[in-house]
């Protein structure tokens, strides 16, 4: 399956710089990042300038436009909940306990959690959170999520395909192209309709907003 809709950074840039959110990030941090992948910044800078300067990545906002963030959405594996400071229909999910917890409801994403929400969301993300798992997992993965968003509704799914590589050993010692194959190859099987489907294994670690990236609509 080829990619749909895939991210471009100058005409994301062009496009975002004109909204009420771009201004907002601006407002708040000393630089708003459009690169595909945020992680090549902490490469070509150097270690005083980053932990001088305080960035933060515009691209999840690209993938995020395609979901009605206008209604209730979901964000599941919140972390910091940062996203609810733009938009405020966000309802962050984190399974964190104590301190390190900043969501507004509490939970983990496991099996119980997936059948308790069945046709359960109309607007819901996860960025970099549900892919603690072996790559050979990749499909139920993805039906999981899939299977949460209400008919009618729309998700965005992102993950790093390291993480889920590094919890398998079949796939553990695979090139970037070999897993990005086998990767495609399984959502030429997933019946679904990508509104966004942006996969790039370019950088294998893409730790902060990941390299496998789709948009759902049911």
């Amino acid at each position: 399956m080829i990619n749909k809709n895939s991210y471009n950074t100058e005409l994301f840039k062009v496009q975002f710089k004109q909204t009420e959110l771009y201004r907002k990030l601006i407002d708040e941090y000393d630089e708003v990042s459009f690169d595909y992948f945020f992680e090549q910044h902490y490469i070509t800078s150097s270690p005083r300038l980053l932990l001088a300067t305080k960035v933060c990545s515009a691209v999840p906002f690209y993938y995020l436009s395609f979901i009605d963030t206008t209604k209730p959405t979901y964000d599941l594996g919140c972390g910091a909940n940062i996203f609810k400071k733009y938009y405020p229909n966000i309802i962050g999910v984190s399974p964190e306990l104590g301190d390190r917890f900043f969501g507004d409801e509490h939970g983990a994403v496991d099996d119980n959690y997936v059948k308790v929400h069945t046709d359960y969301f109309e607007s819901v993300f996860s960025i970099n959170a549900l892919h603690f798992v072996p790559l050979s997992n990749f499909r139920k993965v993805v039906d999981d999520f899939a299977s949460m968003i209400k008919p009618g509704g729309s998700g965005f799914l992102s993950l790093n395909a390291l993480r889920m590589c590094e919890c398998d050993t079949e796939f553990k010692n695979n090139t970037p192209a070999e897993t990005e194959d086998w990767i495609r190859t399984q959502l030429n099987l997933m019946p679904y309709n990508f509104q966004v489907l942006d996969v790039n294994l370019e950088v294998p670690n893409a730790w902060i907003d990941g390299n496998i990236r789709m948009v759902i609509r049911k």
